[in-house]
């Protein structure tokens, strides 16, 4: 079964791998990364990570244990000028090519479900 998570990631483990030298953010939802370690490891689930931001200079997707992350660039501030419409149409072509099974928008405080529900997935 495939699962996507779409949601922030934390991104300075994965500075050298996206090209980001110093990471200049304090901010930083380290607490993600155990609970997909944990959902990845139930059997018979392939787990997606679709993380949008806009530290990166282009989307990468990085492999880590049984993780599939799909860091998404997004300009910085384009959720607020668009009401997350660019998030949603990129987060859905990564979604598109993943065709998950479930899809769960992590975090009510950003655009994340919103964009899980939108998916029609």
């Amino acid at each position: 079964m495939k699962v996507a998570v779409i949601g922030s990631s934390p991104i300075y483990p994965f500075r050298e791998q996206l090209g980001i030298p110093q990471f200049p953010s304090k901010r930083e939802s380290l607490w993600h990364l155990p609970l997909a370690r944990g959902l990845s490891r139930v059997p018979n689930i392939e787990l997606h990570i679709v993380a949008p931001t806009h530290y990166i200079q282009e989307s990468k997707v990085i492999y880590y244990d049984a993780i599939c992350m799909h860091f998404v660039k997004i300009p910085k501030g384009s959720n607020y000028f668009t009401l997350y419409q660019l998030m949603k149409r990129r987060v859905h072509r990564v979604l598109k090519a993943i065709q998950p099974d479930i899809v769960h928008g992590h975090s009510t405080e950003h655009g994340y479900p919103y964009v899980a529900i939108t998916s029609g997935l």
